[in-house]
């Protein structure tokens, strides 16, 4: 199932927290998320280095046909959230369970797309019954002015 928040930036100010807490929604007791990077990046207070999990070649999305390496990092709360998807807003992650180092082995597929006249968050998951049962109403509630949610099956 494909799911796009269109216009995630909003459609007036930037509301960062509000896009950390949008992602932090997928995740269930038992997940974590990785965020991937092409290179080595400082953020204030650590590096990707300090919180890489594992490199991988492989594809994340159905549709991705561009083989690369990526280095899959984990931040630890919310706030090295925010420092990441400040400085990359065009940011890609995944929600996997703890400690795993299985890339296609996600639950959710998170990334920022950039298109003609805004951003959307591109969604891909796995079960969609999770997502309609735990994930949809959360997601709902943290819209915000000009932020618009499609599904396709």
């Amino acid at each position: 199932m494909y799911i796009d928040v269109k216009n995630i930036y909003g459609s007036t100010t930037v509301d960062l927290s509000n896009l950390a807490d949008i992602l932090i929604s997928f995740l269930d007791n038992n997940q974590t998320l990785y965020f991937a990077v092409n290179g080595c990046s400082e953020f204030e207070g650590f590096t990707i280095y300090d919180r890489m999990v594992f490199k991988s070649y492989d594809y994340v999305f159905p549709y991705d046909n561009h083989p690369r390496e990526l280095h899959w990092f984990e931040p630890k709360d919310k706030e090295e959230i925010l420092k990441v998807i400040d400085e990359d807003y065009l940011f890609l992650c995944i929600a996997v369970p703890k400690n795993s180092i299985d890339v296609r082995g996600f639950t959710y597929a998170i990334e920022v797309m950039d298109e003609d006249e805004c951003c959307s968050l591109s969604i891909y998951c796995k079960n969609t019954e999770d997502f309609k049962n735990r994930v949809l109403s959360k997601v709902r509630l943290l819209l915000k002015e000009g932020m618009e949610l499609l599904m396709e099956h």
